[in-house]
């Protein structure tokens, strides 16, 4: 970054505040730390960042693409403001300028002599979908998670995380097939993984296959014996429940 003078003690008890309000996604209240943080500090990248995050997050974006552009006035190579400015501009339907800021992240991360991103640029990629995904995920828009799902995961299929994401939100669009399919991928590499059998579980049970969930639950059981959410689903798995699947927001594992 450019040259700077330090940050005030004010600016860096608001960026904290502000950091740890974005973190649990409180951003009206993240907003307004940031914007004090950043009134008191302008020439911090980090903070318009997180700012611009905030903002985007409250429904401001195009507020959030001006203090994307501001951080990269002071640092031009900071990379995760190239993607977040990339992923904002995406949601605006602002493809080509999207596909560009994607261009100056791979660059600013140094791109691979035959054209191809770098294995920490698609990290950052598909990480930055994967929390756009979690912020839908959270305000009940399970069609717009999936998108955000699958594009992190044609960037790195190998992240089960997102993987078992995804097949959580097929399960909250009414698609327990499509999770199967997902949780199944998850499994065939990590066996033991407890979310995606947890997850694996319900999509059978609103297949209406009471008795492979309940299979799928008393391994569960095995792994995690304490686990509160799969005790709950061991006593929810009744034969009645074959014939009325669970509907409903899922418990998370």
């Amino acid at each position: 970054m450019r040259g700077r003078e330090p940050m005030i003690e004010r600016g860096k008890y608001a960026l904290e505040r502000g950091k740890w309000a974005v973190e649990r996604g409180n951003y009206a209240e993240a907003v307004g730390s940031l914007s004090e943080a950043v009134r008191a500090n302008p020439s911090y990248a980090d903070l318009r960042n997180y700012l611009a995050l905030a903002l985007h997050f409250t429904g401001r974006s195009q507020e959030a693409v001006d203090q994307f552009r501001e951080a990269l006035a002071i640092n031009p190579r900071y990379t995760e403001v190239h993607v977040n400015l990339a992923l904002v501009l995406s949601d605006l339907g602002r493809l080509d300028e999207a596909r560009a800021c994607f261009e100056q992240a791979a660059e600013a991360e140094g791109r691979p002599r035959d054209g191809r991103l770098t294995r920490s640029a698609r990290a950052q990629l598909a990480n930055r979908h994967a929390e756009l995904g979690e912020a839908y995920a959270a305000h009940g828009r399970p069609t717009e998670a999936i998108d955000q799902y699958r594009r992190a995961l044609v960037l790195e299929p190998g992240y089960h995380d997102i993987r078992t994401r995804l097949g959580r939100a097929y399960l909250e669009s009414g698609r327990p097939t499509l999770a199967v399919s997902e949780f199944g991928k998850v499994l065939a590499e990590k066996p033991d993984h407890l979310a995606a059998l947890v997850g694996l579980g319900l999509a059978h049970l609103r297949n209406g296959d009471e008795p492979q969930a309940r299979a799928v639950w008393t391994r569960c059981r095995e792994l995690a014996p304490d686990d509160p959410a799969v005790r709950l689903y061991l006593q929810r798995c009744s034969a009645a429940e074959a014939s009325a699947p669970m509907t409903g927001p899922l418990p998370q594992p």
